[in-house]
C-alpha cells in the first residue's frame, strides 16, 4: 500500500534504487512487456494505491464498460508492497502510476520509461499550516515552528530557497509519519509533508482550520499520479494505439467525476473496490482533488495533459538535491498521448 503521506517522495526514490537492480541489468534478464504475448487490446495497469476515489477513473471505466466500448481488455493491479515502477520494469504491468520525480530519478538510473498522461496537475504532497499561525503565504514561514517528517527533510533546502527563507529563520521540530497531534496542539505552526486530501481534514475535524500549500507553491511543481509506460510499449504502433484508447476511456471517466465529485466518492464506497472506506473522507478527498485534476492548464491543454515546463523544473531540483547524478533531459521522458486521445479541455 502506498505510504500516506510523508514518505511519498522518499519512497519513490527508494523504489527507483530497487528498480535499478531489477530492471537495468542485461537484456537477457529483462522480462517481456505484459502485452507482448497478449492481444494488442489487453492492458494491465499498476496503481500506486488501492481503489479509493483517488483512482476513480480506472475503476469506473472498467465497471461501466468504457474499456469494453473502446475494445480494451483492462486489468487493474491495486498498489501493494511492490512499487508500480518495479512492476513496469519487470513487464508485469503495461502502465504504472508514478509521478514526475520518480520518473526522472528512474531515468537517471537507466530505466527507459515514457510518461503518457497524468491525473494530477500538481502532486498532493503539501505543507499544511494552522490558519492562526499567520502563515498565509509560504514566505511567512520565517519565524515559525515547522514540524518536519524525517522522510521530507531532503526537500527542505529547495523549498526554503524558493520561498526566500533560511534554515536559521525557522525552528524545526521532528514529527512522526502520521502524526497530526502536534499541529493540533499548537506545538508547531506548520507541518511538512502532508497529503492534501488527508491530514488537513483530520486537523480541521479537531477544530483547527488550516491553509494548505501544494508542493508546486513551494518550488517543486511535480505532477502527480502520472501514467508511465516503457519505451518498448510506447514505440510499438499497435500498443501505442491501445494506450491512446485507454487514456480516452479514463478521461471520459474523469469528466464524470468532475461533474459530481460527491457522487464519485459514493460510487467508490458503494462498489467497494476497496473495503472499509470512510464515506465522509472520500467525499472530502473527491471534492478537494478536483482542483488538482482540472486546472487552468487543462482548460488550455486538455485533461491528463503533461506539462513539460514543470518536468524541467523538477529535473533541476532533483539535480540540486543530489537525487540524480546529472541534469536529466526530460524531453525523451514525455510522450503525452492526451491530445491524441482528444481529452476534454476542462
Amino acid at each position: 500500500m502506498r505510504l500516506r503521506p510523508s514518505a511519498l517522495w522518499s519512497a519513490a526514490v527508494a523504489a527507483t534504487l530497487a528498480l535499478v537492480t531489477s530492471a537495468c541489468g542485461s537484456a537477457s534478464q529483462q522480462a517481456e512487456p505484459a502485452t507482448s504475448a497478449e492481444s494488442s487490446a489487453s492492458l494491465t495497469i499498476g496503481l500506486n494505491y488501492v481503489g479509493t476515489v483517488e483512482h476513480f477513473a480506472p475503476y469506473y471505466a472498467l465497471k461501466e464498460g468504457l474499456y469494453e466500448k473502446a475494445g480494451l481488455d483492462v486489468t487493474i493491479k491495486p498498489g501493494g508492497d511492490t512499487p508500480p515502477s518495479t512492476l513496469l520494469a519487470a513487464g508485469q504491468v503495461d502502465v504504472a502510476v508514478m509521478d514526475t520525480l520518480s520518473t526522472i530519478t528512474a531515468a537517471d538510473k537507466g530505466a527507459d520509461f515514457v510518461a503518457i498522461a497524468t491525473e494530477y496537475q500538481q502532486t498532493p504532497t503539501s505543507m499544511t499550516c494552522r490558519k492562526d499561525s499567520g502563515v498565509s503565504k509560504p514566505a511567512d514561514l520565517a519565524g515559525k515552528t515547522l514540524g518536519l517528517k524525517q522522510a521530507a527533510n531532503i526537500y527542505l533546502p529547495a523549498i526554503l530557497s524558493t520561498i526566500g527563507v533560511t534554515k536559521d529563520q525557522i525552528k524545526i521540530v521532528p514529527i512522526g509519519g502520521q502524526d497530526v497531534s502536534m499541529i493540533i496542539a499548537g506545538q508547531v505552526d506548520c507541518m511538512f509533508s502532508s497529503f492534501a486530501f488527508n491530514e488537513p481534514r483530520s486537523i480541521e475535524m479537531a477544530g483547527v482550520p488550516v491553509t494548505v500549500f501544494p508542493l508546486g507553491d513551494l518550488g517543486i511543481p511535480s505532477q502527480g499520479n502520472t501514467y508511465v509506460t516503457t519505451r518498448a510499449i510506447y514505440d510499438d504502433p499497435a500498443k501505442r494505439a491501445v494506450l491512446v484508447k485507454w487514456i480516452g476511456a479514463i478521461a471520459e471517466a474523469y469528466e464524470v467525476l468532475l461533474r459530481d465529485p460527491e457522487a464519485g466518492a459514493r460510487y467508490m464506497v458503494d462498489n467497494a473496490f476497496t473495503t472499509g472506506l470512510d464515506l465522509d473522507q472520500q467525499i472530502y478527498q473527491s471534492k478537494t482533488q478536483a482542483s488538482y485534476i482540472a486546472t487552468e492548464y487543462t482548460a488550455a491543454n486538455g485533461l491528463l495533459a503533461l506539462n513539460p515546463e514543470a518536468w524541467e523544473k523538477v529535473a533541476q531540483v532533483a539535480k540540486d538535491l543530489g537525487l540524480t547524478s546529472s541534469l536529466v533531459d526530460t524531453k525523451p521522458l514525455i510522450g503525452d498521448l492526451s491530445k491524441e486521445a482528444g481529452t476534454a479541455k476542462l
